[in-house]
């Protein structure tokens, strides 16, 4: 990835970025950022949940969920992968563990918590959504969404890397 394509997401995404706390991710990962330059932003909240929604119930090979605090609709969609036989992984920030400590672990459904997360994402084999926290760190849902698999590489590479981070937490079965 050259730095044309960094200059393509920087001025694709200008506005978005200016407001974003992006450099909470390892520099390795801004090195790469060009690797989003295909995504979509999504500003809408109802287009952002059906999305989220469409990525969780459509997963086939897995599911990757980086977040903080889980949307109750969401959250009861998660356990439909796993049914499916579907590997889950969830990441949250230690502030929100409370919020996940009723999700049980099972042989598909493994949440590991890290002091604090650098963007709220959930990613399958087909598509992945991102959603960079803002400098206020209030979180909305303007999220950069896509399909490509350079995208795809970047999340889920960006989710792995704190995922090795993470100390299990909460109750298993």
């Amino acid at each position: 990835m050259g730095f044309s394509h960094s200059f393509e997401f920087v001025l694709k995404f200008r506005q978005l970025i200016l407001t974003r706390d992006i450099w909470r991710i390892p520099y390795q990962f801004i090195d790469r950022i060009g690797e989003l330059s295909e995504a979509n932003l999504i500003t809408d909240v109802a287009e952002t949940v059906n999305i989220v929604e469409n990525i969780i119930v459509g997963a086939e090979k897995f599911l990757l969920c980086m977040g903080r605090r889980p949307i109750r609709s969401l959250s009861e969609d998660v356990g439909k992968p796993v049914q499916k036989g579907v590997p889950v992984k969830v990441l949250f920030d230690e502030e929100n563990k409370e919020y996940y400590q009723k999700y049980i672990e099972n042989k598909y459904f493994e949440k590991r918590v890290i002091p604090t997360i650098p963007a709220v994402m959930v990613i399958s084999e087909k598509c992945a959504t991102i959603n960079f926290l803002p400098l206020d760190n209030r979180q909305d849902m303007k999220t950069l969404y896509g399909q490509d698999p350079k995208i795809l590489k970047w999340a889920s590479d960006l989710f792995l890397h704190y995922w090795d981070q993470g100390k299990r937490c909460c109750l298993t079965l």
